[in-house]
């Protein structure tokens, strides 16, 4: 079932109880559809955490966080990581400009790997960031979570390289991405939240049209479609009804195996967003 809320969220960490299904919000400046959800192959917690903060009339924060699984407490990590980014953003000039933002995302990136770090639990999470201001949208990244920023037609315009083996790989042209989703090595992450070597990529600042689309997701989108469904996925068509159909067709592959087609259990966490269109509507 649809769901929609025409609120303007200033301040909420989302937690599975209130997006285990697709969900709308819209906000000055624009709408997004969020969603996290449990592995259907586990019954412990989530361990991943979402982020959506609008900043005044012209800015967004948009954030995923995966907290790693095989280590101790990644929910808590996922969850403090979030908070330590969000407290950090939200003492930035009220009205910034992306310059600005991104030196904010950094400083609260950075605060998030002390506030990992400082639990002593050999806990990590991967952390995913975006900031929008004034139609103008930057990803910051830390771990295999993907990033997207596509064209209504299908052009890839953003791509964020996953910080694992067979991301490496991949960017480097020794793996395709067809044997990256299927290799055994694909949960090997090299950089993440709560190390002290910890790295943040920071990429270019893009300039959004009116038609494009910004995804953020958790592996367990990634980890069970193929980069070209996704993007046919998002590119174009309404956004709730767009994002309700691929997760429902990620969690069907994590549940049933078939033949030449990924399918791994994950928690699935992700935000798609679009600008708002010219003279303030919505598409």
């Amino acid at each position: 079932m649809s769901s929609e809320a025409t609120i303007l969220l200033e301040s909420v960490l989302l937690t599975e109880e209130v997006c285990a299904a697709p969900a709308l919000i819209r906000c000055p400046v624009g709408e997004a559809v969020f969603c996290s959800v449990r592995s259907p192959a586990k019954t412990t917690v989530n361990e991943d955490a979402v982020l959506i903060t609008a900043l005044g009339e012209e800015s967004l924060l948009l954030a995923v966080a995966d907290g790693c699984g095989g280590m101790p407490a990644g929910h808590a990590a996922a969850a403090r990581a979030i908070d330590a980014l969000h407290e950090t953003v939200l003492e930035m000039d009220p009205e910034p400009t992306i310059e600005s933002f991104t030196l904010a995302m950094l400083a609260g990136f950075d605060a998030a790997n002390r506030a990992v770090l400082e639990t002593r639990a050999g806990s990590a999470t991967t952390l995913l960031g975006a900031c929008v201001v004034r139609g103008v949208v930057r990803v910051l990244n830390v771990g295999d979570s993907m990033a997207l920023v596509v064209g209504q037609r299908g052009r890839e315009r953003y791509s964020a390289i996953a910080h694992s083996l067979t991301g490496y790989a991949v960017e480097s042209g020794i793996m395709t991405e067809h044997e990256a989703i299927h290799h055994d090595d694909r949960y090997i992450v090299l950089n993440v939240v709560g190390d002290e070597s910890m790295r943040v990529d920071v990429g270019p600042p893009i300039a959004l049209r009116p038609r494009d689309t910004v995804l953020l997701a958790s592996d367990g989108l990634c980890d069970n479609l193929y980069a070209p469904e996704i993007i046919a996925g998002v590119r174009s068509g309404p956004l709730l009804e767009r994002v309700e159909a691929m997760t429902a067709l990620s969690r069907a592959r994590m549940v049933e195996e078939e033949h030449g087609v990924p399918g791994h259990p994950d928690d699935l966490s992700l935000i798609a967003y679009r600008p708002a269109v010219s003279g303030g509507g919505q598409r």
